[in-house]
């Protein structure tokens, strides 16, 4: 390199930096307000993405209400399936002890009846 051009190179450099420092200043002003609406854009977006996920959560907290009160719905029909069933049992056990007692007293007559019959009769001249 020529040590001529050095310095004018070096003049170049120092005045494209002065110019940079200068206009500086007008330039980070709207660098700022240019950011300063990229990060108001973004925190819109994520408001929108919030209210959505919170609008999914809602519906999933319903959704799951619903759910919840079929199964409710559901475990209280068997129970009631469970009661009747369970009344059923005790009204044929009711059912079954009264047979059991007729068959018992029939049997007893007839016990009676076929005792009295091979009973040998009573001779007519003893007493």
């Amino acid at each position: 390199m020529n040590l001529r051009k050095t310095p004018a190179i070096i003049f170049g450099i120092l005045l494209v930096l002065m110019i940079n420092v200068t206009a500086s200043p007008n330039d980070t002003a709207q660098d700022i307000n240019f950011r300063l609406l990229n990060i108001e854009r973004r925190l819109d977006q994520m408001q929108y993405r919030i209210d959505g996920i919170e609008r999914d959560i809602q519906n999933q907290v319903m959704s799951g209400r619903n759910e919840s009160n079929n199964v409710l719905q559901t475990v209280l029909e068997t129970q009631r399936q469970n009661l009747s069933l369970a009344e059923q049992v005790v009204t044929m056990q009711r059912q079954m002890l009264e047979m059991q007692k007729a068959i018992d007293t029939m049997r007893e007559s007839m016990e009676e009846k076929t005792r009295k019959e091979t009973r040998p009769a009573p001779k007519p001249g003893k007493p």
